[in-house]
């Protein structure tokens, strides 16, 4: 018999302002007038939304979908990768003055 390791299903203490803790919804969508993400070069399916952790990018079609969006809760790369942009955005901006 193998053996099982009991996780804790969530972090105690932890509070969730959005909807759902997985999920990704319209209102976490996040508008361009921020002059740090304005300049961000995204496809037209995705959109950047954000939630207790921060900001990150998401694809539309897990917006309002009913299921967990693994941008936001499975791939803190994601999360990196839009730290990453809006520094080199940043930077650029910053040079172009």
């Amino acid at each position: 018999m193998a053996k099982q390791i009991k996780m804790p299903k969530h972090a105690v203490g932890r509070i969730i302002t959005t909807k759902s803790a997985f999920g990704s919804h319209s209102d976490m969508i996040v508008t361009c007038d921020d002059p740090r993400i304005k300049d961000l070069k995204l496809t037209e399916e995705e959109v950047i939304c954000k939630d207790d952790a921060g900001y990150y990018i998401t694809k539309k079609e897990y917006i309002n979908s009913g299921l967990a969006d693994p941008n936001r809760y499975g791939r803190p790369e994601s999360r990196k990768l839009f730290q990453t942009l809006i520094e080199s955005t940043n930077n650029e901006t910053a040079n172009t003055i």
